[in-house]
C-alpha cells in the first residue's frame, strides 16, 4: 500500500481559493451535482425529500466543513458525522 502525502500549506491555500471561488455560485452548484447524480442514478431519488432545497444547503455545508478544516482527515470524521444526522 503507497504511503499516503501530506498536502503542503500552498496546495491547503489552494484548496481553500479554489473552494472560495465556487462559493457564490454554491446553490447552482448543488442543483447540477443533484441533477446529474439523478441523471445517472434515477431510483436514487426517491430516497430524497421532493423539496431538495435542504439538501442542497446540507451538501455545500459538508463540502464547506470537509474543505476549509484545519485539521487532519481523521479529525473531520466528526464533523461529517455531525452534518450526516442532520
Amino acid at each position: 500500500m503507497p504511503a499516503i502525502s501530506i498536502m503542503t500549506p500552498e496546495q491547503v491555500d489552494l484548496i481553500r481559493q479554489s473552494f472560495d471561488a465556487i462559493w457564490p455560485v454554491r446553490r447552482k452548484l448543488a442543483v447540477t451535482f443533484y441533477g446529474r447524480f439523478f441523471e445517472l442514478a434515477p431510483d436514487a431519488q426517491q430516497l430524497f425529500p421532493i423539496d431538495m432545497e435542504q439538501q442542497h444547503l446540507k451538501l455545500m455545508e459538508f463540502q464547506k466543513r470537509s474543505c476549509c478544516v484545519p485539521t487532519p482527515y481523521s479529525n473531520r470524521l466528526p464533523h461529517c458525522n455531525v452534518l450526516r444526522t442532520r
